[in-house]
């Protein structure tokens, strides 16, 4: 298995460059490649950072920065797979106003994913079940240090490899499924200030590459418990701004869960 690292990671972000490879035998090994330099879950044919030289990946990785999903989560969904768990340097420290669990999650695919697309079907498969950062999908990702690692364990199950859906069947299959996280939002929880702009665009994204309208997605937003009992406009317009912005990141490309 494959990981790419860049030796100075005060320079990954400024530049494309300098990205190499490098073979994991152990997930100890991997925990000291997250913990010490800029690291990617991709990998690509030279030496740049770019979606077109994609030519695989090994690992998945879930980014979780808004505290919808919690560490004690986390190492209780994860216990019995192949994974690590490791803290960001924002861990419980005020962000936006809000202080929450912030960390990630690394593991080994099934399968070794080939293909740009395949690998962001199956990527954004486990984004949406988790609710997990949903721009940590492209092809061209990569993350900072983590800075301590919670868990780690070279037993057990890895991520299932699900075959490539074909976007013309996606939208088929898709139509009027609503995962129980997104449901949650829509139908009971009120998501707290500093939160939503995040939390919505999740929803957004989501339900648009299930099959529904932008406009739907705003009505069904508008009516949820955050905002029911508000008629006002800037809200509104911000929420149809963040309808408008997941709608031109959707793919179409996404697999069944």
């Amino acid at each position: 298995m494959i990981i790419s690292f860049h030796p100075a990671a005060e320079k990954a972000f400024a530049v494309s460059d300098g990205w190499q490879r490098m073979e994991i035998t152990s997930m100890e090994y991997l925990a000291w490649i997250v913990c010490g330099v800029a690291w990617s879950n991709c990998v690509w044919s030279g030496s740049r950072r770019r979606g077109e030289y994609f030519v695989a990946s090994y690992f998945y990785s879930l980014d979780f920065d808004d505290g919808s999903y919690s560490l004690d989560e986390a190492l209780c969904d994860w216990q019995d797979s192949i994974c690590l768990i490791g803290t960001t340097k924002s861990h419980r420290k005020p962000k936006n106003g809000i202080i929450a669990d912030r960390f990630r999650i690394v593991a080994p695919w099934e399968n070794p994913l080939t293909s740009l697309d395949h690998y962001r079907q199956n990527q954004s498969r486990v984004i949406r079940s988790y609710g997990a950062d949903d721009a940590c999908k492209g092809g061209a990702q990569f993350f900072w240090p983590c800075k301590e690692i919670i868990h780690l364990s070279n037993n057990g199950y890895t991520v299932e490899t699900k075959p490539f859906a074909k976007p013309k069947n996606y939208q088929k299959q898709k139509i009027g499924f609503v995962p129980q996280w997104i449901r949650k939002i829509l139908e009971e929880e009120v998501v707290p200030k500093g939160q939503r702009n995040n939390q919505f665009f999740k929803v957004a994204i989501n339900l648009i590459e299930c099959g529904w309208d932008a406009a739907k997605v705003e009505r069904a937003i508008l009516a949820s418990p955050t905002y029911k009992d508000s008629s006002n406009f800037s809200q509104q317009k911000e929420i149809a701004a963040t309808v408008k912005s997941a709608a031109k990141s959707t793919t179409g490309a996404l697999s069944n869960d």
